[in-house]
């Protein structure tokens, strides 16, 4: 790996970047700075990697994520399409369905499920591989920052005598929903209020990956009289999850005793012959976002930054989300690109955003539990239980990088197909040296941009991409989604953002120029000399 000069930003800093926890969240921002070639330095208090089942799903934007890290084609290995996800009575039968089997734009299927220590692991494969050093067994004690960086102290957890110091230039906090990091720095938490029972999750590795379940096949939360819950094969045959609503008046130390996971699970014929429980523990959801989500140089991200039900599938999610919209604008700050003044739109973006995501989660959540409440009173009303499709995913709002946000494509991930370049064929985003994109479904005129425009390219890291289903184009759009986007949002050029969100669209391609005009003055609104040391935010 070839690191940055150590004498590049004139500092007495040892690493570029501190993360402290080793989860997914800090996983993926660790190797999306160290593919910048930034120095990077995570700490995890255990000694180990977690080693039992957590989040199991992501989605198409996170495979993308995962495209840009390295690792897409291994995670789809390990991973399984979600094609449906459905609500069924105790007796099976099917009172709601929603497919999922189609893509979503991103370039992958719409929804994935899988073994989050498999994922853990390609990820710490491709952290390491990339030089990102990693010290395990290490809680972090103390952080003290200052204008130009924050010394970080951290204890060994095995010999609370050995302690280690680093300076790092800024820190990210992605350490769980306990976080030290957000606690350290008194950072408050809002909670969203809501009322679901606990559940006992029950995360069981089948012997025989290949048995057949009739009654487990795929996805389901089921409304029974008795007890609701979720039951799902996950990642093919070798896992399945239960997640079995805490009655009232149940204890919770009765309800997560193995004998109690036994006779839960006899209704599928399964028990220990079958395989063994990784996981079988009773979890309380909740919802809350951290007040602040920067003081100074110091970030939250991830659990640390914000919780909530999982419903939607959308807790790993975000936080990949968060880690994605984070690396991009501290590359550019370290790179003395623009002004920390940037690092500000990280929780104008990110925060509504999360908050969106949460408050439909809980209504996912709150709707089932009625259906339960109802079909508690009456077993005959599953017939009329009905809950409304769940609206368009949110998109971005606020930040300053987002054009003028009057057209809706604005703030949403931009679509990503296969195409045929120089005889290969391949998801456009394979072809791409990352930065921004402007995709035009036209070819533009050899000098369209005058030379500050041209400068403008170069510096912010632009790359014009001709895309269209015509043979001349730079990029042959194969199955004509480009095209049928143009059409739909009635636009030709499209600049995209390297977490892959749309800054603005023009309608005609020549009005890229617009586009590069509109950049380069969000960006020179940032912009400032060598030294960001006179900046104290909190945001």
């Amino acid at each position: 790996m070839a690191y940055r000069s150590e004498n590049q930003h004139n500092d007495d800093a040892d690493i570029d970047v501190g993360v402290v926890g080793y989860g997914p969240t800090g996983m993926v921002f660790a190797i999306l700075m160290a593919l910048k070639g930034f120095r990077v330095c995570v700490y995890e208090r255990h000694k180990e990697r977690w080693n039992a089942p957590r989040h199991g799903h992501v989605d198409g934007q996170i495979m993308r994520i995962m495209q840009d890290i390295g690792i897409a084609l291994d995670v789809e290995k390990i991973a399984r399409a979600l094609t449906e996800f459905e609500v069924h009575s105790a007796e099976g039968e099917t009172l709601q369905s929603l497919k999922t089997a189609d893509g979503d734009g991103s370039g992958w299927k719409r929804a994935y499920m899988m073994s989050s220590v498999e994922l853990e692991d390609h990820l710490d494969i491709r952290a390491r591989n990339l030089g990102v050093r990693v010290i395990m067994g290490h809680q972090v004690s103390n952080l003290e920052q200052d204008s130009t960086g924050v010394n970080v102290t951290s204890i060994n957890t095995s010999d609370q005598s050995l302690t280690q110091s680093i300076r790092a230039r800024y820190v990210v906090g992605s350490d769980g929903a306990n976080s030290f990091v957000r606690r350290h720095l008194g950072i408050p938490q809002t909670e969203i209020p809501f009322s679901h029972p606990e559940h006992l999750v029950i995360d069981f590795e089948h012997f025989d990956p290949d048995l057949d379940i009739p009654n487990l096949q795929g996805n389901a939360h089921v409304l029974s009289s008795s007890r609701q819950y979720l039951a799902g094969r996950w990642e093919g045959g070798r896992w399945s999850r239960w997640e079995f609503a805490r009655k009232e008046g149940e204890r919770v130390d009765e309800l997560q005793k193995l004998s109690t996971c036994w006779k839960l699970l006899a209704p599928w014929g399964v028990g220990p012959e079958d395989g063994v429980t990784r996981r079988h523990s009773v979890y309380a959801f909740e919802a809350r976002i951290a007040k602040h989500w920067r003081e100074d140089r110091i970030f939250l991200m991830g659990n640390a930054a914000h919780t909530m039900p999982p419903y939607m599938g959308q807790g790993m999610c975000s936080g990949a989300r968060d880690a994605a919209n984070l690396a991009w604008k501290l590359s550019a700050v370290l790179d003395n690109t623009v002004g920390p003044e940037l690092l500000d739109t990280y929780k104008q973006e990110r925060k509504s955003h999360v908050e969106d995501i949460t408050k439909l989660s809980i209504g996912i959540g709150t709707a089932l539990k009625k259906a339960y409440q109802m079909m508690s009173e009456s077993p005959q009303a599953a017939g009329s239980f009905q809950v409304a499709q769940p609206p368009e995913f949110p998109r971005i709002t606020g930040g300053c990088l987002l054009g003028s946000g009057e057209l809706q494509c604005v703030g949403r991930p931009m679509l990503q197909g296969r195409v045929l370049h120089q005889g290969r064929v391949a998801l456009l985003g394979d072809f791409l040296p990352g930065g921004r994109t402007i995709i035009t479904g036209q070819r533009l005129p050899k000098h369209l941009f005058d030379s500050r425009q041209r400068q403008v390219l170069v510096k912010y890291d632009v790359t014009v991409a001709h895309v269209s289903r015509g043979a001349s184009a730079q990029y042959v759009n194969l199955e004509g989604d480009y095209d049928v986007w143009y059409r739909t949002h009635k636009r030709k050029a499209v600049l995209v953002r390297p977490d892959h969100y749309i800054f603005n669209a023009a309608e005609h391609p020549d009005d890229a120029v617009e586009l590069v005009d509109q950049l380069r003055a969000a960006m020179e609104s940032f912009e400032r000399g060598e030294d960001d040391s006179s900046l104290s935010k909190q945001g």
